[in-house]
């Protein structure tokens, strides 16, 4: 629906996963156990190689209001890494879950330690909408 998705952390191509299907959890998923866990299994976040992903950010609001600010010009600011698109930069704070790979553990047993933070974000927008998350703010 919004093109592939490549989350800059990794610098690895995620194939055939949108933004949508791999950042946004609107409302926020109630796995009251373990939500890094049950996320990344369900939404299969992984490299493409098939080994854990170092790290990943749920974003719990809504597509709707991230393609918004691709279309408002005054969002606009620099990338954290090069690239051939202008970056956006978030100016309201979001929910945020981010999942972080417990040291030791090996694909496909991947668990994950979640932290929530409440930030803004900085993405890359197509004439869709959002397409790659650069990051949190803070971590500038």
């Amino acid at each position: 629906m919004l093109g592939l998705s490549r989350d800059l952390n990794d610098d690895h191509w995620l194939i055939e996963k949108t933004f949508e299907e791999e950042h946004i959890d609107y409302p926020k998923s109630q796995h009251l156990f373990r939500y890094c866990n049950a996320m990344m299994l369900l939404r299969k976040i992984r490299n493409p190689i098939n080994t854990c992903k170092q790290k990943h950010t749920f974003i719990h609001e809504k597509i709707e209001t991230l393609v918004s600010i691709c279309k408002n010009f005054t969002t606009l600011t620099t990338c954290k890494y090069p690239s051939r698109m202008d970056c956006h930069q978030s100016q309201v704070k979001f929910q945020l879950t981010v999942c972080k790979l417990i040291e030791g553990t090996k694909f496909p047993g991947c668990k994950y330690n979640s932290q929530t933070k409440f930030k803004s974000i900085l993405f890359n927008c197509d004439e869709l909408g959002p397409v790659y998350l650069h990051g949190i703010v803070e971590d500038f």
